[in-house]
């Protein structure tokens, strides 16, 4: 017994020592730990460390700092940082080496403030990112591993009057032989910039070498939009005066969202509509870069107007967009544009030029004028369409399209819903059409049958519409109404017909042979028919009214 006592005192008496230092002396020591580091801080660093608490751990080492806070010396873009906890975890083998090297430094519960106004504004060329030099600095860091955990940033700018938040922040940052990994997240961020305001969120996984930015992930998301890169920058320096490398890019969305975080506060156009872009891009400096993307949209609408459901891919290059094929679904119309290229240049000022081989299936140009808030003309053509266009986009529109149209259905009502003025079918045209930001107008030959004419026209989004026509002799039989009567013969006719959203004008001279007005024949005449205010009107006619029976 005295034997076992004999071997237990040893143990006993360190464990006894253990619980004396830990209840009395180590407070004693934690106590003066906290101000001298206080102190020191003060005096020797550019900012200030207040803690509440100071701890530490003998047998697993580590320090702790309870609500820590640090505060610059001076007025600086950092304000303040807040913690819950700091940790310190040691290296136990370096340690017993006689290196002091931390194994993990982990932050807890943190919240950074900075003013973004005064950071420096200079407006001096960009230069190389020192980044040799951050890998060097980056060896002398004593630290394995960086451990962020639900802390906030907070960036603001009056100037600007911007506030952002990255909020419920975790992740680790590793620096190994170096290289830095990093796996960061923010789940609860908000930004506010001016009138808009939205949450958001961002996830970032990838990894920093002294050759490369190695991005496996990188996902933004908030305002019902989402974008993912990934990729890799390679000669890091140059990053900002020359960045080259790789990145796929993907962004996807819904526009309704977008619109309701806009609308309200800039008044810009309800937005709706779902959309896809898929693409890899390669660059090149900061000139515009090279690849390919795809791109699906649909029933996008602006404000009222349809945009439709677009669906197709291209290849990017220097100040150029190649589309091999584009699809459009539009109420008014099916489009398809082949061999589509867009030329962009953007100096001195923004331009953007487009050719492309378009066509057109069954369209609704009453539907498409409706959509593009020109008003409800009384006004029905249906027709498809192969032409070649070409013509600045921006800064001025001016589209000059040429080919051939399949004019399947035409006509010109007296008002909506009444009987029409002038309707035909079926006709033959092949011209040219100019498409500006102000009216479209074209100049076409009509074929009918055998028959041929000619037409020029434009219609203005904010005056209507005025056409002109003549023919040296058609068959009355393409024309199958005027103002709701029945018409045959052959004539030589000439006309025009104009017309807004509330009202249309018809007036034509016609010279024919073996003519039929309804139940009446005129045989060969010479008349001007005239319509207007929902009056039609026959001037100077030259010819017999004979009944059909009487002439038979």
């Amino acid at each position: 017994m005295r034997k076992w006592i004999l071997l237990l005192s040893p143990l006993v008496l360190f464990l006894a020592l253990l619980v004396v230092l830990r209840v009395f002396v180590q407070p004693q020591m934690e106590t003066w730990a906290l101000n001298e580091f206080q102190n020191f801080a003060t005096n020797q660093l550019p900012f200030v460390i207040q803690a509440d608490k100071f701890e530490f751990e003998w047998f697993s080492p580590k320090v702790r700092l309870h609500s820590a806070r640090l505060r610059p010396h001076k007025k600086e873009a950092f304000r303040e940082l807040t913690a819950k906890t700091i940790e310190a975890h040691f290296d136990l083998i370096q340690l017993v080496g006689g290196r002091i090297y931390l194994s993990q430094f982990l932050v807890d519960g943190a919240a950074v403030q900075m003013d973004l106004d005064l950071l420096s504004d200079s407006k001096e060329p960009a230069q190389e990112i020192p980044w040799d030099q951050f890998f060097s600095v980056l060896g002398q860091v004593p630290v394995s591993n960086f451990i962020i955990v639900d802390s906030e940033v907070s960036l603001s700018s009056a100037k600007q009057d911007l506030d952002l938040k990255v909020g419920a922040l975790s992740g680790r940052v590793s620096n190994v032989t170096r290289k830095v990994s990093f796996d960061l997240a923010a789940t609860r961020s908000t930004l506010r910039w001016q009138k808009i305001s939205f949450p958001w969120s961002f996830r970032a996984l990838g990894r920093l070498t002294p050759q490369s930015i190695e991005i496996s992930e990188l996902t933004v998301a908030g305002a019902g939009q989402k974008l993912q890169l990934a990729g890799h920058l390679s000669d890091p320096p140059k990053l900002s005066v020359h960045p080259l490398g790789q990145l796929k890019v993907k962004a996807q969305g819904h526009s309704g969202e977008l619109g309701e975080v806009l609308t309200p506060q800039y008044g810009t156009p309800k937005l709706q509509g779902d959309y896809t872009v898929d693409g890899h891009l390669q660059l090149r400096g900061f000139d515009w870069p090279q690849g390919a993307f795809q791109l699906l949209t649909h029933e996008v609408f602006i404000g009222p107007y349809e945009v439709g459901s677009i669906k197709t891919q291209g290849d990017l290059s220097p100040g150029e967009v190649s589309l091999p094929k584009v699809e459009l679904k539009h109420s008014a119309a099916t489009v398809e544009l082949s061999q589509v290229k867009l030329k962009i240049d953007q100096k001195p000022h923004l331009s953007v030029s487009i050719r492309s081989a378009v066509q057109t299936q069954e369209l609704n140009l009453r539907q498409l004028l409706k959509q593009i808030d020109v008003g409800d003309l009384p006004l029905e053509l249906f027709a498809g369409a192969e032409v070649d266009c070409g013509g600045p986009l921006v800064p001025k529109l001016s589209l000059v399209c040429t080919g051939d149209a399949r004019l399947r259905h035409f006509e010109v009502s007296a008002e909506r819903g009444e009987q029409n003025i002038v309707a035909l079918d079926n006709a033959a045209v092949r011209g040219g059409v100019q498409i500006t930001s102000e009216a479209v107008s074209y100049n076409a030959n009509i074929r009918m049958g055998q028959d041929q004419g000619q037409s020029h026209g434009i219609i203005s989004y904010e005056k209507g519409f005025n056409i002109h026509y003549e023919t040296p002799s058609v068959d009355l039989a393409h024309i199958r109404k005027i103002h709701g009567m029945a018409v045959e013969g052959r004539a030589q006719i000439s006309g025009s017909t104009s017309g807004d959203s509330r009202a249309a004008t018809f007036n034509m001279s016609a010279a024919g042979q073996n003519l039929y007005l309804e139940d009446f024949f005129l045989g060969q005449a010479n008349f001007k028919v005239n319509y207007g205010k929902g009056l039609l009107t026959f001037d100077n006619v030259e010819g017999r009214l004979t009944p059909v029976a009487s002439a038979e």
